[in-house]
């Protein structure tokens, strides 16, 4: 069920709630709906379903000999965070998860060099426009100079036509 358009509307025309009530709404359902995953959700995870049935099983029997793989390794804490911290890693010798990086790697790349260089090409556009601007309005003042002096003598582009 999607509530955002509803509570979205609402806040947008109330008068008396302000813009920032979308962002506390947003976090108190966050909120409500983690509690409630929390409580209702089953675990999934297969190590811990076998550590919960391994232990279930020693209660009931009083037999200490159900244990689950890792309880039988007798793991160091060193092998368990070199384990954790390498596990991820795992992750680039999948082809998807490889090919998905190196696609986002491209996008982030085009993005962010748009990004950069929009600041440079505004400030050296704008810098064209200024220098431009500033050879016209040299041109136009030294051309009005010119054609106000010139008043009454005949130019070169009338010289050109009159004589064909």
């Amino acid at each position: 069920m999607k509530t955002g358009p509803v509570i979205g509307a609402y806040i947008g025309y109330e008068q008396d709630v302000s813009w920032r009530w979308t962002e506390w709404i947003t976090l108190i359902l966050i909120g409500v709906t983690f509690t409630l995953i929390l409580l209702f959700k089953r675990e999934s995870f297969a190590p811990r379903l076998l550590h919960y049935k391994a232990h279930h099983f020693r209660k009931f029997t009083g037999n200490n000999r159900f244990l689950t793989a890792t309880e039988a390794s007798h793991g160091s804490i060193g092998d368990l965070i070199s384990r954790s911290f390498l596990r991820p890693f795992l992750l680039c010798t999948q082809p998807i998860v490889v090919a998905f990086t190196v696609y986002l790697m491209i996008v982030y790349i085009i993005l962010f060099t748009f990004l950069d260089g929009y600041v440079t090409f505004r400030d050296r556009e704008t810098a064209v426009a200024k220098s431009t601007a500033n050879v016209l309005a040299a041109t136009l003042t030294s051309l009005r100079k010119l054609s106000t002096s010139m008043r009454g003598y005949p130019t070169s582009a009338s010289l050109v036509y009159s004589s064909a």
